[in-house]
């Protein structure tokens, strides 16, 4: 079976800096973000398959997703994931 490992994150912030009917004052920066996963195979030889997924997000949507990613690191850390764990093994 094939895990998927990190392998980069790439980000650049887009801003609008003119517009033809509009005002550019009151516009957002978007963040883009670029992650590529690497897939592991069981075969060391074999060139592991590479996968890219974009996220483009304003800053309070990428500050949610932060905060989600960080509570589930911590649940990571909680005592039902650790007896679940050791049961997979």
């Amino acid at each position: 079976m094939a895990t998927r490992e990190y392998e980069q994150l790439a980000w650049r912030i887009e801003v609008p800096v003119a517009a033809r009917g509009g005002d550019v004052t009151a516009a957002e920066p978007q963040y883009a973000l670029n992650l590529r996963l690497t897939e592991a195979m069981a075969d060391p030889v074999a060139e592991p398959a590479r996968t890219e997924a974009w996220l483009a997000a304003d800053h309070s949507t990428l500050v949610r997703l932060t905060q989600a990613l960080e509570e589930a690191v911590a649940a990571l850390h909680a005592p039902p994931y650790g007896r679940i764990h050791r049961g997979v093994k």
